[in-house]
């Protein structure tokens, strides 16, 4: 497949504007453009054939958008402007700024650690103290014998529990013999290869790289490779304070007991803990239908797909446009209190927002239905009844004849906007 005809699905699927894996590599027929992936019929997203290549927060992200129904083409965005129309301007603008701020960030050293490994570090099922020494430990931020050597704090940076080699991190974590012996017994028989240790963070990175692979394991093996990592410090510093030999086989026994500690403790609360952590991608919308003497005609509220204010705000416009078709009405009258989406909905060429635009063009389909089409754009206080069908329907409520059996609360609210309602002390 030529370069120029490779699909990516871009920053308009809150992926940040990158290719997602390198699909020009591999000979499977998955798809290659954002439409093939899209069940419009049934308004879902089907990623069974890129699954693979994507990670857990990625297929969230994708499932959070709402399925544009039109037929419009694929195209690629530019991520960084906020026109996502890629110029040479903007190209070599961003480009500059990254190599400045490669130069800020950049360590005394030469080395450049993948940012990858910081992601994969703070997401470990780990104790907080844990994932800060492996940040640490990949910083080369411990007090080893070599660091303290080179602050002229030791006369010499020898490992004083081997007396072989000088005590770098790469030797203390992994090289020295008796952490060997524990990577072995301890975390699953893993063998420590010189020739593959460069720097601790590559090695860390390539082994949890690795270790994603095995789907079924892949946290529990995180988990163990960070605790084995904390616990060989730990002992080691208890070695050189007390001056006495490691105990491999009580290292093997410590490492064993904290990561099963953690993680049934981890377990009981896991329900927990993922309802309070794990973001929703899911809104409520409001739908208030009447004619032009201002009587309530129809009313809705559902639950929609939609990370944001501005999409939930356009697919409510969206949605009662599609209610009013089937009312057979004629000629409509749309507001909305969200200034974006107005402005998105009356120049949908250049005015929208690159968030909204695939329901922008639902909507300026859905005119089509109608007659005549009138947008505008009122203030929130004209539309409270909207609002307070949006807040019931999150809370679980349905709205059946809703023009017949109007509850108080609603009564209350449309009598302040004007509109013909029973007498309060009929209800």
């Amino acid at each position: 497949m030529k370069e120029e005809d490779k699909a990516a699905i871009v920053n308009a699927l809150g992926l940040n504007g990158r290719v997602l894996g390198d699909l020009g590599k591999t000979d499977e027929d998955i798809p290659q453009l954002v439409h093939e992936i899209m069940v419009k019929d049934e308004g879902i997203w089907n990623l069974e054939g890129i699954e693979q290549w994507i990670s857990e927060e990625e297929q969230e992200a994708i499932l959070s958008i709402p399925v544009h129904e039109g037929e419009e083409q694929d195209k690629r965005i530019w991520a960084i402007d906020k026109s996502r129309v890629y110029s040479v301007k903007f190209g070599y603008a961003s480009l500059k700024v990254a190599m400045q701020n490669n130069m800020c960030s950049r360590a005394s050293s030469s080395h450049q650690i993948d940012k990858r490994l910081w992601k994969v570090i703070w997401s470990i099922k780990a104790a907080s103290k844990v994932k800060v020494f492996l940040w640490r430990m990949c910083r080369h931020a411990l007090a080893t014998n070599e660091e303290l050597w080179k602050r002229k704090c030791k006369d010499e940076p020898i490992c004083v529990l081997c007396g072989e080699d000088v005590e770098s991190v790469e030797h203390l974590i992994l090289l020295c013999p008796w952490t060997r012996q524990v990577w072995w017994q301890g975390c699953f028989g893993l063998k420590i290869c010189k020739e593959r240790v460069r720097t601790i963070d590559q090695w860390l990175l390539e082994v949890f790289m690795e270790v994603s692979k095995l789907s079924k394991e892949a946290e529990s093996l995180k988990t163990t490779i960070a605790y084995t990592c904390w616990v060989i410090w730990n002992s080691r510093c208890r070695a050189v304070m007390e001056h006495k030999e490691v105990s491999g086989d009580k290292v093997i026994q410590w490492i064993q007991s904290a990561v099963s500690e953690f993680l049934s403790v981890w377990n009981q609360n896991s329900h927990q803990v993922s309802k309070a952590l794990k973001p929703t991608s899911k809104a409520s919308i409001g739908i208030i239908i009447r004619d032009h003497f201002g009587k309530l005609i129809e009313g809705d509220g559902k639950k929609v797909i939609g990370d944001s204010v501005l999409i939930s705000e356009a697919l409510a416009v969206k949605e009662g446009m599609k209610l009013a078709n089937i009312l057979h009405m004629e000629q409509v009258e749309v507001e909305m209190d969200c200034e974006c989406s107005f402005r998105s909905i009356m120049n949908p060429t250049v005015g929208a927002d690159w968030k909204i635009r695939p329901i922008v063009a639902d909507i300026v389909s859905l005119k089509n239905c109608f007659n005549v089409v009138e947008f505008k754009c009122v203030k929130r206080d004209a539309n409270m009844a909207a609002d307070w069908v949006a807040i019931q329907s999150r809370l679980g409520m349905g709205f059946a004849e809703l023009s017949r059996y109007q509850p108080s609360s609603l009564v209350r609210i449309l009598e302040k906007d004007g509109l013909p309602t029973p007498h309060s002390s009929v209800l």
